[in-house]
């Protein structure tokens, strides 16, 4: 499987209104039905935001990676970890 470097859909999206989302969504529905043309299962998106995060790129922007069914890959990390307590971080973010 290849990964493509980078697809700019639309380079000069500014992500302050709801429009935007809205166009987001739209793109990726159509690139869902595109990949399933080519054969894929599906696709994952990542983006990470802050250097935590390992942001390496100061804009927002998703990576995209298309998936087939038993391709053997784990997007999902396996956390050795106790989990964290998830109603103290719904606390904090709460709107």
């Amino acid at each position: 499987m290849f990964l493509q470097k980078s697809i700019f859909l639309h380079p000069t999206l500014e992500l302050s209104d709801q429009s935007s989302w809205y166009y987001i969504g739209e793109i990726l529905n159509e690139l869902g039905k595109r990949l399933r043309s080519k054969g894929y299962d599906g696709y994952n998106l990542l983006s990470a935001n802050g250097v935590a995060a390992g942001q390496s790129v100061k804009h927002f922007h998703f990576h995209v990676i298309p998936r087939k069914k038993n391709d053997g890959i784990n997007a999902w990390p396996n956390f050795e970890t106790k989990p964290n307590n998830t109603s103290d971080f719904f606390e904090k973010v709460k709107f």
